[in-house]
């Protein structure tokens, strides 16, 4: 327009470089206009408001701010870089402060306009150059957080330093990663992988997390990595656990599998038991079928009233002594039977005179467990432990 450049037409440049940064395009030159008519633009016409998601991951909407900056007349644009940085943080105060409707262009002006010298875009080149470099420090500072945590200074060395609040954590290379809101370069890159997080942790880490100093940046970083391990752990018991269940559930199916064939398991005998075709052991009758090996399982058909049950094995079915089944599968060494020919009481001392338990029929076979020193042998017979003289008893 002709008029003295100041302040604010750097503030127009700035806005200008950080609409294109929010958009991917120049807000006067969207089509590759030819330079008569961006230059018309410039002057004369209002660029395309922001789209509501323009600042979508930032800590404030910047769209006021930079609306404001692009104003055609200076006195409606913030008035200086600080109106203009609080007005980037969001501050509504700083706002309010600028009008609201922009004054009309006085004769004056329009006189200054025609009779200027300088070409009209020079203001504009000179404002584009200096606005850019305002503009990384002006942005990098709206992304650090407010209340004043996102400024540098400038110490005596020219490097800018931040001051305390102005690191903030976020995902670079798949890591978590804790950047100084005053420099491109990390400051610390955790071990903490982005592909061990929460989706809603990926997704605040993405849109940048602000904190005051580097020691709570630690921290932070640190409550992401305990949060980790914790899920971990968790993931680690609930996987044990269902193993554990799967386990108990299959012990559970093989026993009702076995309950549902009645399946017995032959215990307690030396190495075998003989499958007979009658329920009778008595030495004189040929009844065997077949012999049936320690462990071995049978399929119990029915028990009868004389210690016997009807069995089936390898595709004979007959009769065995019940005392030799059982319903655990657990293997078994062999024992030691005797053979009592005659019958012969069951004492419950090693002395002929103590307590009879029980007769023991003849052509019993009860369980050896220790031979005593005055012609007694313990045994076992019928669920009953006691003494039988060792002459009444013979190797099975």
């Amino acid at each position: 327009r002709g008029n003295p450049v100041d302040g604010r037409s750097d503030l127009f440049s700035v806005a200008t470089v950080g609409y294109e940064m929010l958009t991917g395009y120049n807000p006067f030159n969207p089509d590759g206009a030819d330079s008569t008519t961006l230059l018309y633009r410039i002057v004369h016409e209002n660029v395309p408001e922001l789209a509501p998601d323009a600042s979508a991951g930032l800590p404030a909407d910047l769209r006021p701010a930079i609306g404001a900056a692009l104003s055609k007349d200076p006195n409606y644009r913030p008035q200086t870089a600080e109106a203009f940085k609080a007005m980037l943080h969001g501050d509504t105060s700083a706002a309010a402060a600028v009008p609201t409707q922009a004054p009309a262009p006085s004769l004056a002006t329009k006189a200054q306009k025609s009779s200027s010298g300088l070409p009209k875009w020079l203001p504009y080149v000179a404002a584009a150059v200096v606005g850019l470099a305002i503009l990384t420090g002006v942005f990098l500072s709206a992304s650090g957080g407010s209340g004043g945590g996102g400024s540098t200074t400038a110490p005596s060395g020219g490097a800018a330093t931040p001051q305390t609040g102005s690191y903030y954590l976020t995902i670079y290379n798949d890591k978590v990663t804790i950047f100084s809101s005053g420099s491109p370069e990390p400051v610390e890159v955790t071990d903490i992988d982005a592909a061990d997080l929460s989706e809603g942790d990926v997704k605040a880490l993405t849109g940048k997390i602000g904190v005051a100093t580097l020691e709570d940046a630690q921290a932070t970083a640190t409550s992401y990595k305990d949060k980790i391990t914790a899920t971990q752990e968790a993931e680690a018991a609930a996987a044990e656990a269902e193993r554990k269940a799967e386990e108990e559930k299959a012990a559970q199916a093989a026993a009702e599998e076995a309950a549902r064939r009645n399946l017995r398991y032959v215990k307690g005998c030396n190495e075998f038991i003989t499958l007979r075709s009658s329920p009778n052991n008595d030495r004189g009758v040929n009844n065997e079928i077949t012999r049936i090996p320690l462990n071995a399982e049978v399929s119990l058909i029915e028990t009868t009233d004389n210690k016997f049950s009807k069995v089936s094995y390898a595709g004979s079915e007959g009769y065995v002594l019940t005392e030799y089944l059982s319903t655990d599968s657990g293997g078994e060494s062999a024992s030691t039977l005797l053979y009592a020919p005659s019958a012969a009481p069951l004492y419950a001392e090693a002395n002929s005179s103590s307590r009879v338990i029980v007769e023991v029929p003849a052509g019993s076979t009860p369980r050896y467990i220790s031979t005593a020193d005055n012609g007694f042998t313990e045994v076992s017979y019928d669920g009953n432990r006691g003494f039988m003289f060792s002459d009444t008893l013979k190797d099975y």
